[in-house]
């Protein structure tokens, strides 16, 4: 898996419209998930 630091939304949804939306949650949720992990683990980035 691939992490992206550097992700625009705006760009992505102004290329390809609704149909960026399932890529933009998927970033979203890992981000989420990752600060989460991090947190409990309380590692530092």
């Amino acid at each position: 898996m691939t992490h992206q630091n550097d992700y625009t939304f705006t760009d992505e949804l102004a290329g390809k419209g609704l149909e960026a939306v399932p890529e933009l949650l998927r970033v979203l949720i890992n981000n989420a998930m990752q600060a989460e992990r991090s947190r409990y683990l309380q590692a530092e980035e």
